[in-house]
This record gives structure tokens, sequence and C-alpha cells, in this order.
């Protein structure tokens, strides 16, 4: 079986350098919106999660009242992960309410 798309970015974003994760994020979102506007076949879960999560990163803003209800928990709790380890590296700035509101408020 295929590895779903969720898993193999999870585990290519854990694996980056915290210098690196914000210009794979920036990428990501790139080549995802480039497939949905071919048309291309993809799992839309997944597609929807990554690309939420890659615009909360790419503005610094995660706002708890723009979380999707339909993410899974084990996607939100990996994208908390991720948001924090990057706060404390200095990549996202520490002082954004939307950030630590939507952090601590998300499911």
């Amino acid at each position: 079986m295929k590895p779903r798309l969720f898993e193999v970015f999870s585990r290519t974003i854990s694996d980056l350098p915290p210098k690196a994760v914000l210009r794979v994020v920036r990428l990501e979102r790139e080549m995802l919106e480039g497939d949905l506007s071919q048309k291309r076949e993809l799992p839309l879960e997944d597609v929807n999660s990554i690309l939420w999560f890659c615009r909360c990163v790419e503005n610094f803003s995660w706002k708890a009242n723009e979380t999707p209800s339909h993410l899974p928990a084990h996607h939100i709790a990996f994208y908390k992960k991720i948001v924090e380890k990057l706060v404390q590296c200095g990549e996202l700035p520490v002082d954004s309410p939307d950030l630590e509101t939507g952090l601590n408020a998300s499911h």
C-alpha cells in the first residue's frame, strides 16, 4: 500500500533542520496548488490539511477559529509539534498572538 500524502509530508519535514522547513513548506504548497490546478487525482483530506498548515506557517498565523474541524487530530498534533519547534529555533516569531491562540485552542 502506498503511503498517504500526509505521512510522506510529515516524515519529510520532521527530518529537516528547522531552517529548511519553511522553504519546504512553501515548495510543498506550490506543488500541491499546481497539482490541483492540473486536476491531478489526490487524497483531498491530506491535501486540504497540508495546504491549510502551509498557509498558516507562511503567514505566521494559526487562528483557532479558522482551524478546519475536519482535520484529523493526529494532523493537528503534528502541526503543533512542528510550529513549536520552529518557534523555539527562531524560525517563526514567538510573539504571534494568532499562532499562540491557535496552538493552545486547537483540538
